[in-house]
């Protein structure tokens, strides 16, 4: 969550930032520059509102404190999830990405009915994985899940099935 505040008048020679969750918990305090006006409120939980308060500090006495409520996002899951591009052994899963601090992505696939499913995971920058021997003429589910410093996000699911396998070989169209 981002704080951004007026700067108080005077010579102020820092800044106390306090928050905590609304609904009660532990109390976190920073303390940032008095040239600063603005600052990031890091690990916090997801879909919580919290408490915030700044209070400028002057060489010999603390100036007037101002308090606001703000709510974090919920966690997210990936956008437009699509199952494409498919061969006799192979799937290709894109998505777009999830918002937040996404550490990687786990896509979880397995044939359907009742296949094994089997997980990989990519760094949290790649939003697409081309999904290697598969089954030929085979549905799949493909499910991906961002993973956050803290926490997994929501997962979304989609199928897609392979070609029939030829004697021929890729004929190029899709």
């Amino acid at each position: 969550m981002t704080l951004r505040w007026e700067p108080a008048e005077g010579n102020v020679q820092e800044y106390s930032v306090s928050w905590a969750p609304a609904a009660g918990g532990d109390q976190t305090t920073n303390r940032v520059p008095g040239t600063s006006s603005s600052t990031v409120l890091k690990n916090l939980d997801p879909n919580t509102e919290y408490t915030v308060s700044v209070v400028p500090l002057y060489e010999e006495m603390e100036g007037e404190r101002q308090s606001e409520n703000g709510k974090t996002s919920p966690l997210g899951g990936v956008r437009n999830l699509q199952v494409t591009d498919p061969t006799a052994s192979t799937l290709t899963a894109r998505w777009e990405p999830a918002v937040g601090n996404v550490r990687s992505y786990k896509v979880v696939y397995g044939a359907q009915p009742g296949g094994e499913r089997l997980t990989e995971e990519v760094s949290g920058g790649t939003s697409s994985l081309v999904l290697r021997g598969l089954e030929p003429d085979t549905l799949y589910s493909v499910a991906v899940v961002p993973v956050y410093p803290d926490v997994d996000g929501l997962l979304q699911e989609e199928t897609g099935t392979t070609s029939e396998s030829t004697h021929r070989g890729h004929e190029g169209d899709q």
